[in-house]
């Protein structure tokens, strides 16, 4: 039965409880997880009860590559409503109180980890209930986006390897309409309690919209002018069905001939009417955003922070601490300059002049992958010595979506079904003096050496695929000051400066995350900041503002996890004098998965104790 979304707040609301109140009578599905749980060992629990958890996610399990391990289809897209994301809470709180049950003094060293793993993910999902629609899932970030995500879904995570992947692909296609209308209602819930999403995150919103509809449908001025053949998910489709030779080609033609219907008659007006919602509600949106908006706001980023760094920092000390962090690396980057023959004392803004006039741009998508290829050689055979774990397979690279000016990592699904790819920003240029730096962070050894290594390890699922930000993101940021430690920039001047650059970003985001969720800076008082600090011209960073306005407390995870793990591997380094090994330091960091700073901190006090002569 369609339901129609009442426009009357009060009606709304009277809606949402009888729909929270059926589902909650008609909980089945997550009462026989709960009840499945019971009984269980501690180890069958650990990958048991994060099953259950990942189920509620049908798109996310099939981005990890779970499905067939799990025994279930890829023909469900992921529900958004209220009464749904209840019912998982619901579910949470079922297996953080049937966690507790277990003797954590009766387990190992290792099991012990695992717990305390366990716990703190839990926790983090149970404390962050009453902050449940106090987000932006309508925005124009890639993977933060619940239109980007959907896209992704079609046009990257889902298989079409057979001819059930392409009968999931379409059984897919035809819930878009409905997975449309979950976006609108859970926006009018939070609409209904005081959450507005700022304006410029709504106009960025468009884009992923648009992004989905396929090139040219942001000119379009009705559904039915829009090509089914430009949409990103039928060209994938089409282009996996052509290349299937285990399929005749009268069903390769009734497989795209069903979906060409579905998208047309659909998916494109559902998109198309989101679009219309979108932009309606951008009208009378608020022109800024930010925790201090939000209901309860200060406790909210307090618990971001938590989230995002796993640390216990206050957003007061998080800000002091970025305000250090910056004078350290301007400090660092005008005696680079300096080092050049530059004067030192000069404004940003002609020193990094300076270095774009001297650097070299390398044009055409062929030219740029021979280069990053390069690049990976080289790494590779400097930093190997100082790595024990290695990954398993080599770090694919693809061009990123169309428009999208982004560089980022895709880890591999544990079906390997896909490689861990590096996406190179789109647009067919690239700065020579960017390159190391962007590989080092995304790739080796960064995300993709972490995660390959950490989806390989002989741990509970959850451990090889948790995330958590400060580690993660920590790790990345630690390897692009690893590899300058190494060596790798000695003779690269020009790209030293610009790992320096990004360097003085991140530790700037310390200051921006804090100003704007804690401190109530507007947008433009933010970019402002950076803007100065970088020697960019007013207005240049605006935009970029964005995700710290989407994800808060996680452009703070990327500075306090590298320092942890610096700090970590100077303790190692005093503590154990000659008897200290990079290689085991790194293993020791890497061959746990990714996991919460505080217990990071009990590994390598661990490994300096057992190394000890």
């Amino acid at each position: 039965m369609r339901i129609r979304r009442p426009r009357n707040v009060l009606s709304f609301l009277l809606l949402m409880f009888v729909l929270c109140l059926s589902t909650v009578c008609a909980g089945m599905p997550v009462d026989e997880a709960i009840a499945r749980l019971e009984g269980l060992s501690y180890v069958e629990f650990l990958d048991a009860s994060y099953r259950e958890l990942l189920l509620r996610d049908p798109e996310a399990v099939t981005a990890l590559g779970l499905s067939e391990r799990f025994g279930v289809r890829n023909d469900r897209l992921t529900d958004v409503t209220p009464a749904y994301v209840r019912e998982t809470q619901r579910l949470e709180a079922a297996i953080l109180k049937l966690l507790e049950t277990y003797d954590r003094s009766a387990l190992s060293v290792e099991e012990t980890l695992w717990f305390d793993a366990y716990t703190w993910y839990l926790e983090v999902l149970v404390d962050e209930h009453p902050f449940a629609f106090q987000d932006f899932p309508l925005n124009g970030l890639l993977t933060f986006c619940s239109i980007g995500q959907l896209n992704d879904t079609f046009t990257d995570s889902h298989p079409l390897r057979t001819e059930e992947d392409a009968v999931d692909f379409i059984a897919r296609l035809e819930a878009v309409p409905t997975k449309v209308e979950q976006v609108i209602e859970s926006i009018e819930y939070r609409e209904s309690i005081g959450v507005h999403t700022p304006r410029f995150l709504l106009e960025s919103a468009l884009g992923a919209i648009y992004d989905t509809l396929g090139p040219g449908s942001a000119y379009r001025v009705r559904p039915s002018s829009l090509s089914v053949d430009r949409v990103p998910a039928y060209r994938r489709l089409s282009e996996q069905l052509a290349a299937n030779e285990g399929l005749s080609v009268w069903r390769r033609d009734e497989l795209l001939t069903e979906a060409y219907t579905l998208l047309e008659s659909s998916c494109i007006p559902a998109l198309w009417d989101l679009r219309t919602f979108v932009t309606d509600l951008a009208a009378s949106a608020p022109e800024q955003g930010g925790a201090t908006l939000l209901p309860d706001g200060a406790d909210l980023f307090a618990h971001q922070l938590v989230r995002q760094t796993s640390t216990d920092l206050t957003a007061q000390e998080v800000h002091a601490l970025g305000l250090v962090e910056v004078e350290r690396v301007v400090t660092e980057i005008r005696s680079a300059f300096a080092n050049l023959g530059y004067d030192s004392n000069a404004p940003f803004s002609e020193l990094w002049a300076a270095l774009d006039a001297r650097d070299t741009v390398i044009r055409g998508e062929e030219a740029i992958l021979e280069e990053f290829q390069r690049i990976y050689a080289e790494t590779e055979a400097a930093i190997e010595p100082f790595f024990g774990l290695w990954p398993g397979e080599d770090v694919a690279f693809a061009f990123s979506p169309p428009g999208v000016q982004l560089n980022y990592y895709s880890g591999p699904p544990l079906d390997r079904s896909r490689p861990g790819t590096y996406y190179i920003s789109a647009g067919g240029s690239f700065p020579l003096s960017a390159m190391p730096v962007t590989f080092h962070h995304e790739a080796v050894p960064g995300h993709h050496l972490q995660t390959t290594i950490a989806v390989d390890l002989d741990l509970p699922l959850f451990m090889r695929i948790l995330d958590v930000n400060g580690y993660i993101e920590g790790w990345g940021l630690y390897c692009e000051r690893l590899t300058y430690d190494l060596g790798l920039y000695r003779n690269l001047p020009l790209a030293n400066l610009n790992r320096l650059g990004l360097e003085l970003t991140r530790a700037a985001r310390l200051v921006v995350d804090t100003g704007i969720h804690s401190l109530g800076w507007t947008r433009e008082e933010a970019a402002a900041y950076i803007e100065d600090l970088r020697g960019y011209p007013r207005g240049a960073y605006v935009n970029a503002m964005d995700r710290y306005y989407v994800i808060p407390g996680q452009a703070s995870s990327y500075m306090i996890g590298k320092l942890t793990i610096e700090r970590l591997r100077d303790r190692a380094r005093e503590a154990l004098g000659d008897a200290f090994d990079l290689a085991a330091f790194h293993d020791a960091v890497l061959g746990h998965g990714a996991i919460p700073l505080g217990l990071l901190e009990k590994v390598i006090a661990r490994f300096i104790a057992h190394t000890t002569p």
